[in-house]
């Protein structure tokens, strides 16, 4: 029984940083992202799977900026937009604190604006991506689309609609991974693109 279950213990270790091996192979040459900024490696697990739930017919952004006279208003982590026609179907707050609970009300409230915003007929604002370079309709938003928190987890215990299925202290650690990468200039495209060059040469 006690050998059984180290064994269980060992495969789900292993199979845990598999998990993070993979997602950091996802995404490691994303040069637009700055894994300094603590919650932008949640941002990026949280698109990857909202990419895989909905599939090709739809695009996922992350980081779009609303703002109006050229001040910032406030920022929504990820957008899933339908590819055919740009509408947005969802609009998700991503939170990796310690304090779940307080994360949770800190969504909300982020989440809260932007709705008051968008469905407000009088207001208008300006919408970019710093990481697409696209600017975006507030008309995008007139279809009611859905509005979620997500984060680490325990995340659905505290109220959030969405848990990334991973602890905080994973999600630190994969930051820690591409941090490491991105130092050692191996996880730039360009620099992998150029290293090819020259072994071709």
């Amino acid at each position: 029984m006690l050998a059984v279950a180290f064994a269980t213990i060992f495969f789900t270790l292993s199979s845990a940083q598999a998990d993070l091996l993979s997602l950091f192979h996802q995404l490691k040459n994303n040069r637009d992202v700055n894994y300094e900024v603590i919650g932008a490696v949640c941002e990026q697990v949280a698109a990857l799977q909202l990419k895989e739930e909905y599939g090709k017919n739809y695009d996922v952004t992350v980081g779009i900026r609303y703002f109006n006279n050229q001040r910032t208003i406030g920022e929504l982590d990820v957008v899933v937009m339908r590819r055919n026609d740009g509408e947005a179907v969802l609009v998700g707050e991503v939170k990796c604190w310690r304090d779940l609970n307080s994360a949770r009300h800190k969504a909300v409230t982020q989440l809260q604006r932007f709705r008051s915003h968008a469905e407000n007929k009088k207001s208008q604002f300006d919408m970019y991506s710093d990481g697409t370079h696209q600017y975006y309709k507030k008309s995008q938003f007139d279809e009611h689309p859905t509005y979620i928190g997500i984060a680490q987890n325990g995340a659905r215990k505290a109220g959030f609609e969405k848990s990334l299925g991973y602890s905080l202290e994973e999600m630190m650690r994969l930051r820690k991974m591409l941090l490491d990468c991105h130092k050692r200039g191996h996880c730039d495209p360009r620099s992998s693109q150029q290293q090819s060059k020259r072994q071709q040469r």
